[in-house]
Formats: structure tokens, sequence, C-alpha cells
């Protein structure tokens, strides 16, 4: 039972690592389409949009405080998600579901779907500790390759549900 414990411990902080990452990147990409994104929520006064980085750099810390912690501290990711989702159900409470998310990618909408997407995030966000347990010999190498597994499936199953959303509304003329 070890070894289940750290792959589903440490298996979704490779995957909130690597969407972290994904996500930074592509707003220092696309730095005008993240700030048109921005503009959109219409919540932020003009002057605010020139710390725009703000985001990203919050993301890529956010990244690195579970790698450099081992997955123990998730505090930041928490935080920003936790903020993408206020504003998702926020924007979605008042009718307001015509916006960019400005998460990465083509712009995809705002949808009920997005937000339950954000909520399990946010689970994967929640302190676990494995504290306690040892693997002892072949156990770290089989480990080690389960967690780098499960951990890159779950990014690819977010890639995945993320351009479904997005061909999704597409197809619907949204």
């Amino acid at each position: 039972m070890t070894i289940v414990s750290w792959v589903f411990f440490l298996g979704p902080a490779l995957a909130l690592i690597l969407i972290l990452l994904h996500a930074s990147l592509h707003k220092f990409r696309n730095s005008s389409d993240f700030q048109s994104a921005l503009r959109g929520y219409d919540l932020f006064p003009e002057r605010a949009l020139m710390y725009w980085w703000v985001v990203p750099l919050v993301e890529l810390a956010s990244a690195l405080e579970i790698l450099v912690s081992v997955g123990d501290s998730r505090v930041l990711a928490l935080l920003i998600l936790g903020l993408y989702s206020a504003l998702i159900f926020y924007n979605l409470i008042i009718g307001r579901a015509d916006l960019d998310c400005g998460c990465g990618g083509v712009g995809t909408k705002l949808s009920w779907w997005m937000f339950g997407r954000n909520v399990a995030l946010l689970l994967a966000c929640i302190p676990t500790s494995v504290a306690g347990v040892e693997l002892v010999g072949n156990q770290l190498l089989l480990c080690t390759l389960c967690v780098f597994t499960f951990g890159i499936l779950l990014f690819v199953f977010y890639l995945f549900f993320n351009q479904v959303l997005s061909n999704a509304q597409v197809l619907n003329g949204d």
C-alpha cells in the first residue's frame, strides 16, 4: 500500500506542476491575449493591467513551491486556482459566460464545465501527506516510474479536457 500512497500523493503534484508551468508559459508567450482576457473580466482598472505578468509569475512560483517541497506544500497553487475558480463562478452567476478564460490555449469561454475542472484541480491541492512512509530498495524505482506515469497521464487528461471544451464551443457556435 505504500507505493499506492506515494503515487496518489506525488502524481497529482507532478500534474499540478505541469499544468501551472504550461499556463505560465502560455501567458508569457501570448501576453496580449492574456491582457485582453483580463480586460474582458472588467474587474481591474486599466492601470492595473500593466502588472499582468504577476499572474504567470505566481503560477511559476506555485509550480516551484510544489517541486521544491516535493509536493508537501501546495498553498500558492491553492490560492491561484481558488482565485481563478472564484472569478469563473462570479462571472457565470451574473451571466457573463462569453468571456475568454485566459487560462491558455485556444480562446475558451467560461462554462460550468470549466468551473468543475478548476474545482477538481483545487481538490488536487488539498494538503495530504505520506510522512512516515518509507520506500526501500527497488520500491523507489517502481514508485518513481508510477508517479511519473500517473502525473503525466493526469496532465494529458487535463489538456484533452481543455481541447474538448474548446471544440464543443466551436461546434455549438459559441
